[in-house]
């Protein structure tokens, strides 16, 4: 398909009088009026977007079906890991196309055919499904139900409570909670969380004066108890924790998305009617992370990345003595991603290693290896853990790039031999009718990066009796590179719908800023670093073009929030590397992120213009938004779709809104489009709807179908 030569976008008013002042010099803004979503000028600026970018999207030959296939794979039953509390098993639920999971409950867990009762559907708060749950927590007989609701994705959510026992919707309504769930107490009369009650700041200023408040069941929000604030410090964020066995209140203020210090209260005398006991300060400092795992008395074990301990560790504090010891100690090369306490004297371990987990168990007192769980398949993510500190049941899913997920069912069972044994059984197999996992293969690939780091990268594509290696191969290469955060072998329907309709490779780079190697490889591509990020991206592409795969008009680039970030410095640095960006949510404006909303926590990943002028370069050598210019003797950017959403009170709309606006004043001579996707009634991507999922997904092979001139591929019978 022959794209449109000129594309006649809207004329965004550039104001030439706006500045802002960075040591001493005077940066352009021209259009930090789009930063007010609620203006008129901004409403005006999206719906003209909205109507160059809707029709093109809905012009690509093979949409129906496109959206057909889609749909069909998504209809089928998922369902999460089973959890116990009080009487009942809880699952997540969606028999197939539901907007939201449902919360379903059974009497047993043996029979995973059971007929199960509905315990929560938000499907029928909305007509749209734009309301979705966002957190649950019981209390320990498991008789009350504290679920958070959030509409349209926003952070933003309520608390409701329910009787878990009669199903009767308690009156009880926690407002103003982004960030928190809900933690009872013992008796259950009661429920701890963080909140922004008394703060003035609104969805888009940056977020101020979160507290730390104890809920009494059946009283007013107003008469909530302050557990602990921090008035000197008014950016920072709570998070807590109550203790498995209910005896302390972990309370763990942090500046950042990584770093917290930890107080710890005493709760064994204290009742909603005596003064609050006082907190002992245990971490002073903002050097490392912890992680409450589990408790035996005043034995505290955390999972933490403190005394060098740079792919963490678990460590145990003696609140009575103060000292701290190494319980499971640091791996040199893999990574202790998470753990979870098990059998009362037990601790399950999830290692990283390669980007692929493994799972062990260790004695809780003494540290010692108990056993291994050797008999799962290679290559996968453990998706989730399920077990009660002080029982001997587990359920785990494992899923991988090519299944959508394996729950087994496990029993520690005592020997008379004094070692336990830890027998599991498939519980439950997830299918999805016409999509055979034996139908695709998975390349795991270490390539040299600029500076000759060696980066992994799942390369996934359909099982072909022809090579692959065409250079010809319609590529899909996704990353993210920040906040530790590591892109697991997981099942996506996005991918392999792309393989179903297009063929070619899917690569999953897992570049540095990440956490897949620990905390050596996060700092590699943060702050000072942040450039590795971006190198080692376009060394993956630089790798797939050099290994025949594809060429440069092939390759389209994905990514999402700070993975948005990556994919625009990419264009910005390399644009004539690929063919087409979809940049989703992403964050464009690197000199004024940290202004609005949950911003000023990534200032550990990404630093701020204010802190010096060193650091205020360094943002402007990438800032997606100041790097763009028109580029010389007739080269385009590659083709862009931007992707926000009106309600997105994470990376606020002006970072997409403004991003276009200047991409369009410098380039929109060039043949290639350069659109926007603004979405209605829909946050950050959390909770976001199947009926937008699908609307969403289809716009963006329409995107790729057209501006890479793809064939579609109608071979899925569904």
């Amino acid at each position: 398909m022959k794209l449109q030569p000129v594309f006649n976008y809207p004329k965004a008013f550039r104001d030439p009088d706006s500045f802002v002042e960075y040591h001493g010099e005077m940066v352009p803004d021209p259009y930090q009026y789009l930063e007010d979503p609620d203006a008129e000028p901004t409403k005006e600026f999206v719906e003209a977007q909205n109507k160059i970018t809707y029709p093109f999207l809905k012009s690509a030959p093979s949409r129906e079906y496109i959206k057909a296939t889609l749909t069909a794979m998504l209809n089928y039953p998922k369902f999460s890991v089973p959890f116990r509390e009080g009487e009942f098993w809880y699952h997540y639920y969606n028999p197939g196309l539901r907007n939201q999971y449902i919360i379903r409950r059974t009497k047993s867990p043996d029979d995973p055919n059971e007929e199960a009762e509905v315990f929560l559907d938000p499907n029928a708060l909305s007509e749209d499904g734009t309301i979705s749950l966002s957190s649950l927590s019981f209390s320990k007989d498991g008789s009350i139900c504290a679920y958070g609701i959030s509409e349209a994705g926003s952070d933003w959510h309520v608390i409701c409570f329910k009787n878990a026992v009669t199903g009767e919707e308690l009156p009880d309504k926690l407002r103003k909670v982004k960030f928190s769930s809900a933690d009872f107490n013992k008796e259950g009369t009661g429920v701890f969380y963080a909140c922004y009650k008394d703060s003035k700041s609104g969805t888009s200023e940056g977020l101020r004066d979160q507290k730390l408040y104890f809920h009494r069941l059946g009283t007013s929000q107003d008469e909530d108890l302050v557990v602990m604030e921090l008035p000197d410090n008014p950016e920072w964020i709570f998070s807590s924790h109550v203790s498995d066995d209910f005896r302390y209140l972990l309370a763990m203020p942090m500046k950042d998305c990584h770093h917290a210090q930890v107080y710890i209260a005493d709760l064994t005398n204290w009742s909603p009617e005596k003064p609050f006991p006082v907190f002992q300060h245990v971490v002073k400092d903002f050097d490392h992370q912890y992680s409450y795992v589990a408790n035996h008395g005043s034995r505290i074990i955390f999972r933490t990345n403190r005394d060098g301990a740079v792919n963490y560790k678990l460590a145990t504090l003696d609140l009575d003595s103060g000292v701290w010891e190494d319980l499971i100690p640091h791996h040199s090369q893999d990574v202790l991603d998470f753990c979870q306490p098990l059998a009362g004297d037990k601790l399950v371990v999830c290692w990283l290693k390669n980007v692929q987990h493994f799972l062990q168990v260790f004695d809780a007192t003494s540290g010692q290896l108990v056993y291994s769980f050797d008999d799962l398949p290679p290559c996968g993510t453990i998706q989730s853990f399920q077990c009660r500190h002080d029982e001997t049941w587990f359920f785990f899913k494992q899923v991988t790039f090519t299944s959508p997920g394996t729950i087994f069912k496990g029993e520690v069972i005592s020997s008379d031999e004094g070692q336990p044994a830890f027998p599991f059984e498939v519980y439950r197999e997830i299918n999805i009718p016409g999509v055979r996992s034996k139908d695709y293969e998975m390349t795991q690939v270490f390539y040299p990066s600029h500076d000759a780091t060696k980066v992994p990268m799942f390369i996934l594509s359909k099982r072909l009796p022809n090579n692959l290696k065409n250079g010809n191969q319609p590529t899909l290469l996704y990353g993210y590179g920040g906040f530790n955060h590591s892109l697991m072998p997981e099942f996506s329907i996005t991918w392999i719908h792309f393989l179903s309709l297009f063929g070619g490779v899917v690569a999953i780079a897992n570049i540095r800023g990440g956490g897949e190697y620990g905390r050596v490889w996060h700092e590699g591509g943060k702050r000072l670093k942040k450039m590795n990020t971006f190198k080692d991206f376009i060394a993956a592409a630089e790798y797939l073009i050099k290994e025949n795969y594809t060429k440069p008009d092939k390759i389209v680039i994905q990514g999402a929030s700070n993975g948005g970030l990556l994919v625009a410095a990419c264009c910005n640095l390399r644009p004539d590397l690929f063919g087409a960006s979809i940049t989703r949510v992403g964050v464009l404006d690197m000199l004024r992120y940290h202004k609005f909303s949950i911003g000023h926590a990534w200032i550990d990943d990404y630093g701020s213009p204010e802190e010096d002028k060193e650091m205020f370069n360094y943002l402007m050598s990438y800032s997606p938004l100041h790097n763009l210019r028109k580029l010389p003797g007739g080269q385009e950017y590659p083709s862009i779709l931007l992707m926000t959403a009106d309600h997105d009170d994470r990376v606020l709309p002006f970072h997409s809104l403004k991003y276009i606006a200047e991409i369009q004043h410098l380039m929109g001579h060039q043949k290639r489009p350069l659109l926007i996707r603004v979405e209605t009634r829909a946050g950050h991507g959390k909770g976001k709807p199947t009926g937008k999922v699908i609307e969403e997904l289809t716009d963006i092979w329409c995107f790729v179908q057209i501006t890479l001139a793809l064939n579609v591929s109608k071979t899925m019978d569904f």
